[in-house]
C-alpha cells in the first residue's frame, strides 16, 4: 500500500482546507514545536485503523467542528 496524499481541513490546527502529497519511499516531516507533526501522524493512524484510536480523543478543531475532514 502506498500513501499518495493527505488532505485536512478543521483538524487541530489546519483550519484552512491543506493537500498533503507524498513521494514514494521515505518521507520524512520535520518542524517546529506546535507545527502539527503529531496532528499528521494521528491523523493518518485513524483513517487507517479507526479502531486504534482512544475514545474520547479529539482531532477536530474547536472552532471549525462543522468543517472538519480528512480523507486520503
Amino acid at each position: 500500500m502506498q500513501l499518495l496524499e493527505l488532505i485536512l481541513q478543521g483538524v487541530r490546527k489546519f483550519t484552512a482546507s491543506q493537500k498533503i502529497a507524498f513521494r514514494p519511499g521515505l518521507n520524512v516531516v520535520y518542524g517546529s514545536n506546535e507545527s502539527g507533526k503529531t496532528t499528521l501522524v494521528e491523523c493518518i493512524r485513524s483513517l487507517f485503523y479507526p479502531a486504534s484510536v482512544a475514545y474520547g480523543s479529539h482531532l477536530v478543531g474547536w472552532e471549525s467542528a462543522r468543517l472538519s475532514r480528512a480523507a486520503l
